[in-house]
Parts: structure tokens; C-alpha cells; sequence
């Protein structure tokens, strides 16, 4: 795939979505370390692998926007549950964080983009956004973010979610 992305133009949009909730509901201290490390894996470490990797394809003003959520914030966890995909979606902030702050010379943001609480197989049929409602908002928070460095924490309607 990296060879025939390599005759392609430059990017100016690279977005990276990746999630499992692989036993959500248990706390994760209870969980088997191998699996732990597995969601961390995929819900963190991977995705910043990726944009390490194709952030030198991203169009000045560009943007590398990676899928998180806001069970992901520090600061809004006041009811638990879900620890270790509410870790996992921490631990790809603060890497993403700190990629940016590794690439702060560069002429592309960062965005990490929680969705909203949307009906699919992770949210489920109780979630209060459709799909489409979810991908228009985030479509125009991304397309109005164009241009603009740093790296932000938003949701799909542009409001900035608490670290």
C-alpha cells in the first residue's frame, strides 16, 4: 500500500481511525495483560505509527486527524466504566500530543476527533447520532480546521473536548 501511495499527490487531509472495545465493560485490572495490551495497541500506538509514518504526505495546511473520543478525556471521567478503552483513547491524546509537539515546525495541525456518540456496533442502537450527522459534522469541523497548525481536541459539532 506505501508504494502506491508513494505516486500519489500530497494528502491534505490523512485520517486515521482505529478502535476495538474488546471487553469494555470489565474493569481493566481484571483483564488479561496480553489483551490490554492489544486494545493500547490498536487504539493508540498504532495510529501515531501510521501518522509517523505518512506525515511527510500531508499538503502544507494539511491536517492528520485521528479518531478519539471523548471517554478518552481525563477530565470528564467521573463515572468510570469502560477503563480500558477510556485508557487506550488517553494514551493516543497524549502520544498525539506529543507527535505534534515533535512535528511543531511543521506546516499541518493535528486533530483528535471525537465523533459523538454514534449508532454503530461500538455505540450501539442507544447513541444519539446517526452516522451521517456524525461524518456532515465532522466533515465541516475538518474542513474549516484546514490551515490552522497545533493540535486540537474537537468534537463533530467544532466544540474543543476537555483533555
Amino acid at each position: 500500500m506505501r508504494a502506491r501511495l508513494a505516486e500519489a499527490s500530497d494528502f491534505d487531509l490523512v485520517f486515521v481511525v482505529a478502535g476495538v472495545a474488546t471487553q469494555a465493560g470489565t474493569p481493566a485490572a481484571l483483564l488479561p495483560r496480553d489483551l490490554v495490551g492489544a486494545v493500547f495497541q490498536t487504539n493508540a500506538v498504532s495510529p501515531v505509527r501510521f501518522a509517523e509514518a505518512f506525515h511527510r504526505r500531508v499538503a502544507p495546511g494539511g491536517l492528520i486527524v485521528l479518531m478519539s473520543s471523548k471517554l478518552g478525556s481525563v477530565s470528564l471521567n467521573r463515572g468510570g466504566g469502560w477503563s480500558s478503552y477510556r485508557a487506550s483513547k488517553a494514551k493516543l491524546n497524549t502520544l498525539a500530543r506529543s507527535f505534534a509537539g515533535q512535528h511543531k515546525g511543521a506546516d499541518w495541525g493535528v486533530v483528535l476527533m471525537h465523533p459523538g456518540w454514534v449508532r454503530t456496533d461500538l455505540g450501539g442502537r442507544r447513541a444519539t447520532l446517526d452516522v451521517e450527522t456524525s461524518a456532515r459534522g465532522m466533515v465541516g469541523v475538518l474542513e474549516a480546521r484546514l490551515g490552522q497548525r497545533g493540535c486540537v481536541f474537537l468534537d463533530h459539532a467544532g466544540e474543543t473536548v476537555p483533555w
